[in-house]
């Protein structure tokens, strides 16, 4: 079992993550870096449309903050590219397990508050630069993810912090996400 993570001594929930891995896996081999996504194909797209559609439903998002998402999304094209290159996203955690991977990403608030305004990059279908708020971004960084990252687990970290103690490592095929029932999740936004 070898464990990919890019250790910064500024992300203390991903140490409390990590001191879990270590624990429960005492022979996992820790490779300091984050995984390459090579196997990823990058020419997937996000369709806007079906992502707004899904939003104008959600009950779980800040108000206000969702009615500037949608905004901003009625005014980007229908389809839109997440990443140019491999360089442009990675994931916190990634296992390899007998030549299958496992993604595990911990989302801390940011993810469901949609806090930070700086200006970040998505791409149009045609590789055109878009620039939009970084929670805008972050957001369809994480759907990105969960469309096309396989074996991908979302663990939000409010879930987390009340589970500590009893999580167990799921390492079945296919997307989980661990959170509050009451809360926001993409499975819940996107039906799956």
């Amino acid at each position: 079992m070898i464990l990919f993570h890019n250790f910064h001594s500024s992300h203390t929930k991903e140490h409390k993550f990590l001191k879990l891995i270590l624990y429960q896996f005492p022979d996992i081999k820790h490779i300091n870096q984050t995984f390459d996504l090579t196997l990823i194909d990058l020419d997937k797209h996000l369709d806007i449309r079906d992502i707004a559609d899904s939003l104008r439903n959600d009950n779980h998002l800040p108000i206000r903050r969702k009615r500037q998402l949608l905004e901003i999304l009625d005014k980007i094209p229908h389809s839109i590219k997440i990443i140019n290159s491999l360089s442009d996203i990675t994931v916190d955690f990634t296992f390899e397990i007998n030549n299958t991977y496992y993604f595990f990403e911990l989302h801390e608030k940011q993810h469901k508050k949609l806090s930070n305004n700086r200006k970040s990059r998505i791409y149009s279908a045609n590789g055109e630069t878009i620039y939009v708020p970084r929670f805008v971004q972050r957001f369809l960084r994480d759907i990105w993810r969960f469309k096309n990252l396989p074996n991908y687990r979302i663990i939000w970290d409010d879930w987390f912090e009340n589970n500590y103690e009893n999580f167990n490592f799921n390492f079945d095929t296919g997307f989980f996400e661990y959170h509050d029932s009451n809360s926001f999740s993409f499975s819940k936004l996107l039906n799956k």
